[in-house]
């Protein structure tokens, strides 16, 4: 019987720190350079695969293997013999490619009965989520034909989970912070405790300034999500005094700062805060493809995110066309609501 290979990093992120790590193996380990081990010794494995070219190469070469920086103690942690993977980054991704060929190759010839069936008869009648950890049955996964198992790790309730929480918010108003919050069979809404019809829940807006730290991130159930909408008002938030610093972004805290030392009111807020909203997102319009580029790069590093660069400038361009006119009538509206 196979066996399931298990990890505790999926969907962990640390490349913000990987610079430092790098400059540690190289300055204090004194490793330089490496030897790929991709195919040694005539072992070539089921995928036919062997280093190609140069070797050892520089240790730049290597993805990291369970080494990054603690940021409670800011130390350097390496888990590993060397905190580098055995085999160089083009053998990896070769080998990624030929798995998922070999696989999808196999799996693509069977019913998805007979890839639940298979993956039972393989391993065992229960599967663990990566990401609740639970053990569930093969159909509570969907098919994936290139992995090995022909079945994804994350079950489909946290895949949607997932997928929710992502959305295509960060492309616009690129909000600090990466807090993945994932809704399992445990969560419950945080305002009447039902374990039914979840949603992700932004205390404080990402349109209008909010982060993506776990200090701004609720479970709410269908409901009270609705009903809450995207105003910044709510049975959390009362007041400015109710809003912590980690729910607002850093380009936005000079607002909050002001509107707390001034005692405004939230509604004078809100319209401040999302005028300070449009501005950036104009600033972002008015750059070139290629500013804007290296603008979510920055951002990705600083965030420790992973979404496609093209994917995002592509995606950004398309919201401009129309969100302009809507936050502008906003912004007019609410003008006349103060001064009146």
């Amino acid at each position: 019987m196979a066996t399931q290979r298990k990890t505790k990093n999926l969907g962990v992120n640390r490349s913000k720190s990987n610079p430092e790590v790098y400059n540690y193996i190289e300055n204090v380990l004194k490793i330089k350079e490496k030897f790929c081990g991709r195919g040694r010794k005539g072992k070539l494995g089921k995928y036919g695969l062997v280093h190609q070219g140069k070797n050892p190469l520089p240790i730049r070469e290597f993805y990291l293997l369970d080494a990054y920086v603690d940021p409670l103690t800011g130390k350097v942690i390496i888990n590993s013999k060397d905190g580098l993977q055995g085999a160089c980054i083009n053998c990896d991704k070769a080998f990624r490619r030929a798995r998922i060929i070999y696989w999808s190759k196999k799996h693509s010839k069977m019913t998805p009965e007979e890839i639940y069936d298979n993956y039972k008869k393989d391993y065992r009648n229960l599967k663990v989520c990566s990401i609740c950890k639970e053990d569930k049955i093969p159909e509570d996964f969907a098919i994936s034909i290139g992995m090995e198992t022909g079945l994804h790790n994350v079950c489909k309730a946290c895949s949607k989970s997932y997928s929710e929480s992502v959305g295509s918010r960060w492309e616009i108003v690129s909000p600090d912070g990466h807090q993945v919050i994932f809704i399992t069979p445990k969560s419950k809404c945080k305002i009447c405790g039902s374990r039914k019809n979840l949603h992700k829940d932004h205390i404080f807006p990402l349109a209008k300034g909010g982060t993506d730290n776990k200090e701004n991130i609720q479970i709410l159930c269908r409901k009270h999500n609705l009903r809450k909408s995207a105003s910044i008002i709510s049975p959390m938030i009362k007041s400015v005094k109710d809003i912590k610093p980690k729910m607002i972004c850093e380009r936005y805290q000079n607002i909050f700062k002001t509107a707390k030392k001034e005692k405004w009111s939230l509604k004078k807020f809100e319209l401040e805060i999302t005028k300070a909203v449009r501005e950036f997102i104009s600033w972002k319009k008015s750059l070139s493809d290629e500013q804007l580029k290296e603008f979510f790069v920055s951002e990705k590093v600083r965030n420790n995110r992973k979404h496609s660069t093209e994917h995002a400038i592509k995606k950004f361009r398309q919201y401009c066309g129309t969100a302009i006119l809507e936050v502008n009538k906003y912004i007019s509206e609410n003008n006349k609501n103060l001064a009146s």
